[in-house]
Parts: structure tokens; C-alpha cells; sequence
């Protein structure tokens, strides 16, 4: 019975508590009041049977002592016109009848078993049966009857009425307590609709359920609103945060592509001076086999070379710009941090809401159990948004490892093109003194020239290294980069499920 009434919705328990409370009050109703009414009902009848038989004992003596019947019989004219009188019998002092109205021998076989100065009921009659005494003697005894028929019906028709006065009262506490129901479940159905909402993530925010009373379920409805609105707030502030990320995930993007345009210039340039060098090797090379074309070839060589000082130049200035965007994206990769950190704050503010929720769900009892479903939603969302933060910073840490090794590259790069340009300057000073110093110094010139050119193509071969280090790097940060827009994507499509804004 108690599993029963457990299934049972709120609504239907209240209305079923008020109907029965109702019903024991009918049902006592219906018992006490008919049986009272009897009970006055029969001792108004005994106090009128009692009354008329004295008065007729009283009327009756003088007849019994003058041995007069119908002085007696007179006597009961008056009484006789009473609705409730059955009969009336006169004995003398020999218990013999004296006189009688509507007297029966049943009516006889019943008094004979009632002893005088007594009351008593049978078959549905009121006897009194009395003694008659005349100047203080005993002069014979007086039996009445009053008929119960009268008052019997009476109690009937109080016992209909008071049965259909119970069915309306019924039917009006039916229908009250299912006004008072309504009014009691229909907050709370309110609050399961908006909990169930939430817990698909199909929520509108900023609605409010109305309170419209102080007790118990109002407050729970004040404490829904207040837990909505706390709820819409943090998840602005995730949605806004998400959105930075987005932003500055979109400017890194951006960055990345205008490094890898400088890393590309880079390379081509680098290219370019490892064919000057290995031209120059070549012409060196020829210049041993060949004296006599040595003016025109060092004439190329010292162009080459010089040439190669302005694309040093150039690698130098590129490398300088690409650490100067690659520090930016230090910075960005540090901003994006204090977001995470920002979306960290507000998982665990989530989290602390969805514990209250919890708290306040419980107290509500059964009431609240859309309610606790909202809890466990809400907490689901923090822990997400916790996961994406923790892998967000995961992100960010790789992004900056990656970020320092490019630096160290991009500095390593600078000095070896640095020593490039030393080795072609000296390259060039060296074929200038073999120009001034004439033709008997040139075979030593040409080995040391030769010596500077292959130092010159290990430099530019260190430098494409380092240029190729660098591309594999930018590649590993635009994977994460690509990573990091996702999660920001995934948070955003997370959050954007529910309607805060109107």
C-alpha cells in the first residue's frame, strides 16, 4: 500500500490526503449526529409519555374509586388526540381491566412483562407503565404506548439528508482539493519542466519561474531563479572567454602564416647563397687548372661574394622579424593562459553551484528530483569545461616549448649567418690581396679561398638545417594551433546550447 501510494503524483497525494480527511469527518457525520438525534428523539418521546401518563393518572382516580367507566374513558379523549399514542389500559386494584384504548391482547402479552414505574421499548412502541394512587392509596396502575413509527421516520429522512449533505461535502472537497493540488504542484511542475530542460541542454535561461507564494515551494522556486541566473552568468563569462580564445587563436593563425611566408623567404635565399657558394667553390676550383682566366674569375668571385654579404644581410633581417613574431606569439600563448585560467575559475564556481543545487534538491525531497537532475547537468558541463581548460593548457604548454626551441633556432641561426658574412667578407679581402699582391702569391690565395669557400658552404648548410628545424617546428605549432581553435569551438558549441541573452 505504502509502494502504492509512493507512485503516486504530488498533486494526487494532496487530493487524495484532503478527500480522506474529509471522509472520516463525514463518516463521523453520518454515525454521531443521526444516532444523537435518535436518542433526543426517543427521550423527547419518553418525557411526553411520562408526562401524558401522569396526567392521565391523575384524571383516571376519581373514575377507578367511584367504579365510573366512563368518567375514565372521558379521560382519555384528550390524550387519544396525541399522533404517537398507541394505547392506553386501565387496571383496577385486582389487575383486572378497567378501561381501555386501542387495546390489543399483544398489546397485553407486552405490558405483563413490564413491572409498574417503569419504561420500557418493544417492538418499535414506548410502554410506561404506572402506578395510580388517590389520596395516597394505590387505586389500580396505567399502561401507555407511544409508537416509535412517527420519530423512526424522522431519523430516516435526517439520516437522507445528512447522507446527501456528506456526498455534496464529498464532491466539494473532491473538487477543492484538486483546486488545492493545482495550486500546490503546479509551481513544481513548473520547476520539473524548466529542471528537464536544462538537463537536455535545450534550456532557455532567462526565463524566471514565478513565485507567487511565501512557503515552501515559493522558496524553492526563489532558490531555481537564483540558481538560473547564476547558471546564465557563468555561462556568459564561459561563452566570452571561449570567444577570446577563438579570437586569439584566429591572430596566432595569422602570425603562423606570415612566419611560414618569412621561413619560405628564408629558405630561397639560403638556397640561393648555397648555389653562390658552390659557384664559387667551382670558380675557385677552375682557377687552379686556369691562372690566366684568374683576373676574370675573381673579378665574379668578389661580385658573388659581395652578393652574398647583402643575402646574409637579408637572412639576418628576416630571422630578426620572424623572433619578433615569434616573441608575439609568446605573449598570445601567455594571454591565452589567463583565459584558461579564467575558465578554470569558473568550472570550479560551476561546480560549487551544482553542489548547492544538490543541497537544495535534497531538502525539496521528491519535489526536487528534477531538480537534482539539473545538479548533475551542471556538474557535467563544469567538468567538461575543466577538461577542455586542462587540455587548453596542455595545448598552450606545447605551444611554448615549441616556441622556444624556434627562438633558440632563430638565434642560432643569426650567429651562423653572422659567420657566413664574416667568412664571405674575409673571402672578398683575401681575393682583393691576391688581385694587389699579383700572380705569384695566387696559388696560395686560391687553396685559402677554396678553405673559406667550403667553410662558407658548411655555414649556409647549417643555416638550412636550422631554417628546416624551424619550418618542422611552426608545423607542430600550427597542428596545435588547430587543436587549440577546436577545443575553443567544442566549448563555444557546448555553451551555446543554452539561451542567455533575450
Amino acid at each position: 500500500m505504502m509502494n502504492f501510494f509512493k507512485k503516486l503524483s504530488v498533486r494526487l497525494k494532496i487530493s487524495l490526503s484532503f478527500l480522506f480527511a474529509v471522509l472520516v469527518i463525514v463518516v463521523f457525520i453520518l454515525i454521531f449526529f443521526p444516532a444523537k438525534q435518535a436518542n433526543l428523539a426517543r427521550k423527547s418521546l419518553e418525557d411526553k409519555a411520562t408526562s401524558i401518563s401522569k396526567m392521565l393518572a391523575v384524571n383516571v382516580a376519581p373514575g377507578l374509586e367511584f367504579d365510573d367507566t366512563d368518567m375514565v374513558n372521558e379521560a382519555f379523549v384528550s390524550a387519544a388526540q396525541d399522533e404517537d399514542l398507541s394505547f392506553i389500559v386501565v387496571f383496577n386494584p385486582q389487575k383486572e381491566i378497567f378501561a381501555a384504548y386501542n387495546f390489543s391482547q399483544d398489546d397485553m402479552k407486552i405490558i405483563s412483562n413490564i413491572p409498574e414505574g417503569k419504561t420500557a421499548l418493544e417492538n418499535d412502541m414506548l410502554i410506561v407503565n404506572i402506578p395510580i394512587i388517590s389520596s395516597g392509596q394505590k387505586v389500580g396502575s396505567l399502561a401507555l404506548g407511544m409508537s416509535l413509527a412517527r420519530i423512526n421516520r424522522q431519523i430516516v429522512k435526517y439520516r437522507l439528508f445528512v447522507i446527501l449533505g456528506g456526498i455534496i461535502i464529498l464532491i466539494l472537497a473532491a473538487i477543492a482539493g484538486t483546486k488545492i493540488g493545482k495550486m500546490i504542484t503546479n509551481p513544481l511542475e513548473s520547476v520539473k519542466e524548466r529542471a528537464v530542460a536544462i538537463s537536455q541542454r535545450a534550456g532557455d535561461l532567462t526565463t524566471h519561474i514565478p513565485v507567487i507564494t511565501d512557503d515552501e515551494v515559493g522558496e524553492l522556486g526563489t532558490a531555481f531563479n537564483n540558481m538560473l541566473e547564476g547558471l546564465r552568468v557563468m555561462i556568459l563569462k564561459v561563452l566570452e572567454t571561449a570567444n577570446d580564445v577563438s579570437e586569439l587563436v584566429k591572430q596566432l593563425t595569422v602570425s603562423y602564416q606570415d612566419i611560414g611566408a618569412t621561413t619560405e623567404e628564408v629558405s630561397a635565399t639560403i638556397q640561393e647563397i648555397s648555389t653562390s657558394t658552390a659557384k664559387t667553390a667551382k670558380r675557385v676550383e677552375e682557377t687552379t687548372y686556369v691562372i690566366e682566366e684568374m683576373t676574370n674569375n675573381v673579378v665574379a668571385l668578389v661580385k658573388s661574394s659581395q652578393q652574398a654579404v647583402n643575402k646574409m644581410n637579408a637572412i639576418s633581417n628576416s630571422v630578426t622579424e620572424t623572433m619578433e613574431v615569434i616573441e608575439a606569439l609568446a605573449s598570445y600563448s601567455e594571454k591565452i593562459g589567463e583565459f584558461v585560467n579564467v575558465i578554470s575559475d569558473i568550472a570550479n564556481q560551476t561546480n560549487l553551484l551544482a553542489l548547492n543545487a544538490s543541497i537544495e534538491a535534497a531538502r525539496a525531497g521528491e519535489a526536487g528530483r528534477g531538480f537534482t537532475v539539473v545538479a548533475e547537468e551542471v556538474k557535467k558541463l563544469a567538468e567538461d569545461s575543466g577538461e577542455a581548460a586542462n587540455q587548453i593548457s596542455k595545448l598552450i604548454g606545447d605551444i611554448t616549448n615549441k616556441i622556444n626551441t624556434a627562438v633558440d633556432n632563430m638565434r642560432a641561426s643569426v650567429e651562423k649567418v653572422e659567420e657566413g658574412k664574416k667568412v664571405i667578407s674575409s673571402v672578398s679581402e683575401q681575393i682583393r690581396d691576391v688581385v694587389s699582391a699579383g700572380a705569384h702569391s695566387v696559388e696560395g690565395k686560391i687553396t685559402e679561398i677554396a678553405a673559406m669557400s667550403e667553410n662558407a658552404a658548411s655555414a649556409t648548410e647549417e643555416t638550412s638545417a636550422a631554417t628546416e628545424e624551424i619550418t618542422s617546428s611552426m608545423e607542430q605549432m600550427n597542428t596545435l594551433i588547430e587543436q587549440l581553435y577546436n577545443r575553443a569551438a567544442e566549448l563555444k558549441e557546448l555553451v551555446g546550447k543554452f539561451k542567455v541573452k533575450e
